[in-house]
């Protein structure tokens, strides 16, 4: 056991998500899930998430007795900062999930949870492309081969920024640092759910989407989002 969470590390599972959730029932410490390779991730709205060998596939798990606000922004937010931080690659951030470098989805978060008795159950999952093959061009990554060292610094400094999280201790400043490092700060964005073409201005206290259209603020709660230019 490392310090406040238990370690499980697997060759490959189905669903990093889905193992978290069966080590985190009987537990009283957060948990920590990687795999080398997943073969039935998933991403938002149950999108697949094949993550081969040589990538990141991690979850993170805990119980909370309340809902922390902007869980996937914040945790985008700490995943950022760690790969910049080990792998020396500046990624930015699209609303509400995603991780882009050099204008392709290189990976994402996943925030699950489920109650079991009075007891709610929270799993953030990560998926980074390190390095991908050629029949998976249309994704991107950040063209680094797979280093277990530099991984399990990645592992652990992510996992000290999520229990900060959980524990409800994250910076009070996130939201600014999270537009900081927006790639679509002041662009023009479409709403998936309704095709609705509006600009990106911000964020709500609580995470939500702030666009413009015609002089008028729209605040969305939920929805993927496209952003011309970026796959």
């Amino acid at each position: 056991m490392h310090k406040g969470f238990d370690f499980y590390k697997y060759k490959v599972v189905g669903s990093t998500n889905d193992v978290c959730f069966e080590k985190i029932k009987n537990k009283e410490s957060k948990v920590v899930i990687f795999a080398e390779e997943q073969t039935a991730g998933r991403g938002r709205n149950n999108k697949k998430w094949h993550s081969p060998k040589g990538n990141i596939s991690y979850s993170f798990g805990f119980k909370n007795k309340q809902t922390l606000k902007a869980l996937s922004l914040q945790a985008g937010l700490c995943v950022r900062d760690c790969l910049k931080e080990i792998y020396s690659v500046d990624i930015k951030l699209k609303w509400p999930n995603d991780l882009i470098f050099k204008s392709k989805k290189i990976g994402g978060i996943l925030i699950e949870s489920k109650t079991f008795g009075m007891q709610k159950h929270t799993v953030i999952g990560v998926g980074i492309n390190l390095k991908i093959t050629s029949e998976e061009s249309h994704w991107g990554d950040i063209n680094k081969k797979q280093e277990y060292k530099k991984i399990e610094n990645f592992i652990m400094l992510l996992t000290n920024q999520l229990i900060n999280i959980a524990d409800g201790k994250f910076n009070v400043g996130w939201t600014n640092d999270w537009l900081n490092n927006c790639v679509h700060m002041n662009k023009d964005i479409q709403i998936e759910n309704t095709k609705e073409k509006l600009k990106f201005i911000g964020l709500g206290e609580n995470g939500e989407l702030i666009g413009l259209k015609n002089g008028v603020h729209h605040k969305i709660v939920e929805s993927s989002i496209k952003v011309e230019g970026l796959y």
